[in-house]
């Protein structure tokens, strides 16, 4: 029989999160000004698409990654 893994999404003024019960979970720090002014206006962008996206689509998942892809770049 599967599991049920109970899952709650909230956001803080930030990319949308999810909480996932018993799950494990890693932090990146970032000091306030470390990214360049191009890098914030594209995450800003991205951040705007996830706020109008479903969040259990494909399209949701791909925004999330680039998100993360930006901020590592």
């Amino acid at each position: 029989m599967p599991r049920v893994v109970h899952t709650t999404r909230f956001t803080r003024g930030k990319p949308p999160h999810g909480e996932v019960e018993n799950g494990r979970y890693f932090v990146t720090v970032r000091c306030h000004d470390s990214l360049p002014t191009e890098a914030v206006a594209r995450l800003a962008e991205i951040h705007a698409t996830l706020q109008s996206t479903e969040a259990q689509s494909e399209q949701f998942a791909a925004e999330q990654r680039r998100y993360f892809q930006t901020m590592e770049r």
